[in-house]
């Protein structure tokens, strides 16, 4: 189901899934990495939710995205 989609027939959490997996398959190919190599985490943080990308393939923390940014993956 495409966000769009998720978001016309209510169903939130299919909306979350959907933006979840656009960031997954981001950071995915930023890395080089499979999307099971690494953890997304979500904190909030100074009113603005920050996605922390921490690797178990590299075994350190690869960046913090803000969600302005997440946004723009999320539009593209």
């Amino acid at each position: 189901m495409s966000i769009i989609g998720a978001m016309i027939t209510g169903n939130y959490i299919g909306v979350v899934k959907e933006y979840l997996e656009k960031i997954f398959k981001h950071e995915a190919k930023l890395f080089d990495h499979n999307d099971t190599e690494f953890d997304v985490i979500l904190r909030k943080r100074e009113g603005e939710i920050k996605i922390l990308i921490y690797s178990h393939k590299q075994n350190r923390w690869l960046r913090e995205m803000s969600d302005k940014e997440a946004e723009k993956i999320l539009t593209n």
